[in-house]
């Protein structure tokens, strides 16, 4: 009776969770603020990213807003590096599927991307925290630009393809 009755509470806090993306989805791409997000490739990929991503339960979790907002910043990373915003959001969900920003791996990795403390400071006009979106993204996107998938997790040995194959599965 409550293995029915927690499942039943995941499926509904889910479909809620969803309802209200999509919800706030719909007041966001509105003709009134079609200026903020002029953009629509973004939209279709924010709401898979809210209803893909895993139950976060920190006080870094992404609310449906920031979920649009991240969306709408790999958007614009993308266009600047020339790389594919669906690899960066199926990176993304391999390395923090919670979408917690202040997540901090056994590592020492930070933030939605997963980024090296030691990354910091080392690109050029990525001068923000890693612990901000915008700087984590930015170094992320630096990162791949730099170096190539295989190399983004720290690989450097043949069997990390296993990483690659996770990344391309994703999303």
């Amino acid at each position: 009776m409550f293995k029915k009755f927690t499942i039943l509470t995941l499926f509904l806090a889910s479909f809620l969770f969803t309802w209200e993306v999509l919800k706030f989805s719909d007041t966001l791409v509105s003709e009134d603020s079609e200026w903020l997000y002029p953009e629509a490739e973004f939209r279709s990929t924010a709401r898979r990213l809210a209803v893909s991503r895993w139950n976060c339960t920190g006080s870094g979790c992404l609310d449906p807003e920031d979920i649009f907002r991240l969306s709408w910043e790999v958007s614009k990373f993308s266009k600047t590096f020339k790389i594919n915003s669906e690899t960066v959001f199926k990176v993304l969900m391999v390395e923090n599927p919670w979408l917690d920003s202040t997540a901090v791996s056994s590592a020492g990795a930070l933030g939605l991307m997963q980024v090296m403390p030691f990354h910091a400071g080392n690109w050029e006009g990525c001068g923000e925290s890693l612990r901000s979106v915008s700087g984590n993204l930015c170094h992320s996107f630096s990162i791949l630009e730099a170096y190539s998938l295989l190399k983004y997790n720290g690989c450097t040995k043949s069997y990390c393809r296993d990483y690659v194959r996770r990344v391309e599965g994703a999303f």
